[in-house]
């Protein structure tokens, strides 16, 4: 009875945490809509319902060498003056499960925030903010491709950004 009981106090915890982070997100009033980068972003992007967003995660570009130079795509450009039209908070997303599969993606992001080559790295995406104009960056670095130095990457990446932020 006395395992029963608890269990019961479990969930009602549970339940109440869950109530309180959707009555929180509610509150925030921020809706992030995920858009892939390989869609024909000419015509999707005159298909979103820019009023009921605040915010674009464009995903995902991800490093193209060992220096951690970023991929970007042109098309993506119109997806970005149509948000910014309708206020739509644009930011680029990094990594992904597709690059936490990816046996040679998985060691690009080890090598490039490993501590003798992170400041480059965060240099780096931090100029690639500004100069495709987004508002910040989404890390989706995940699963597998989260090791040691992730911790201190995220730090990092934080004390650049953070004071830039728009969003």
């Amino acid at each position: 009875m006395a395992q029963r009981m608890s269990m019961t106090w479990k969930f009602v915890l549970l339940l109440s945490a869950l109530l309180w982070m959707t009555d929180h997100a509610v509150a925030s009033g921020k809706v992030v809509a995920y858009i892939p980068n390989r869609l024909k972003m000419d015509s999707f992007s005159e298909t979103i319902d820019y009023d009921k967003i605040t915010h674009i995660n464009l995903a995902f570009e991800n490093p193209t060498n060992d220096h951690g130079d970023m991929s970007f795509q042109k098309k993506n450009d119109i997806l970005i003056a149509r948000a910014r039209a309708h206020k739509v908070k644009v930011l680029v997303s990094i990594g992904g499960g597709g690059a936490a599969d990816n046996a040679r993606m998985k060691a690009r992001y080890f090598d490039l925030l490993s501590e003798p080559k992170r400041a480059g790295f965060v240099s780096l995406l931090a100029k690639y903010v500004v100069d495709h104009g987004f508002d910040g960056l989404d890390v989706d670095i995940e699963g597998p491709s989260i090791n040691k130095d992730y911790g201190d990457f995220i730090h990092d990446l934080s004390a650049v950004l953070k004071p830039r932020a728009s969003c």
